[in-house]
């Protein structure tokens, strides 16, 4: 008699259990839509999370996406080059969204050694600037390996032979305080 009452109570913990969690999960929708620009081409790759959580995903290469969400939460829309959106999910299954250009200009600055930050025109030296695409032309599996021979002074070595190995970057020469010492 003991046991049977002892797994009775078992049984009604168990069926509790399935019912609350039932019941948690019946409060998630399945919202799908895409994600486009102003001139709606699919924006690929963009962020779809859910406000408060970790429970995101990407859309697809049409832009499409699919995610399980609170009927009451809120969709955060992010990417690259496009200004964050949140939207309410407010019960619907379907989320469409057009993603604004997030166009900022930013100022010409110079880090020069210690990290001190001045215009080009305030030094009293020459810069040598390399540009994006002179990186990108030459493809390499690590990008510090695109700027050897492209600035003077400066030798850039694959520290191994692997692809994806580190480099070691040697400003003007000099690598160490005294001879024959590593950095």
């Amino acid at each position: 008699m003991f046991v049977s009452k002892k797994l009775g109570r078992i049984l009604a913990v168990m069926c509790a259990v399935v019912l609350s969690a039932g019941s948690l999960w019946a409060q998630n929708i399945a919202v799908t839509g895409k994600v486009v620009d102003k001139n709606n081409e699919p924006i690929i790759g963009a962020y779809v999370v859910v406000m408060g959580t970790t429970v995101g995903t990407s859309t697809d290469a049409n832009g499409a996406y699919r995610i399980n969400v609170p009927a009451n939460g809120t969709l955060q829309f992010t990417c690259i080059g496009y200004t964050t959106q949140e939207v309410a999910v407010a019960g619907r299954s379907v989320i469409d969204i057009i993603m604004a250009d997030d166009a900022e200009m930013l100022q010409e600055t110079v880090v020069t050694a210690l990290g001190i930050k001045k215009e080009r025109k305030a030094l009293g030296y020459s810069v040598t600037e390399v540009k994006s695409d002179e990186l990108l032309r030459n493809k390499q599996t690590n990008v510090i390996n695109s700027l050897a021979g492209k600035v003077p002074g400066v030798n850039v070595t694959q520290a191994g032979g692997a692809a994806g190995a580190g480099s070691s970057i040697i400003i003007r020469g000099g690598n160490s305080a005294s001879e024959g010492r590593d950095n």
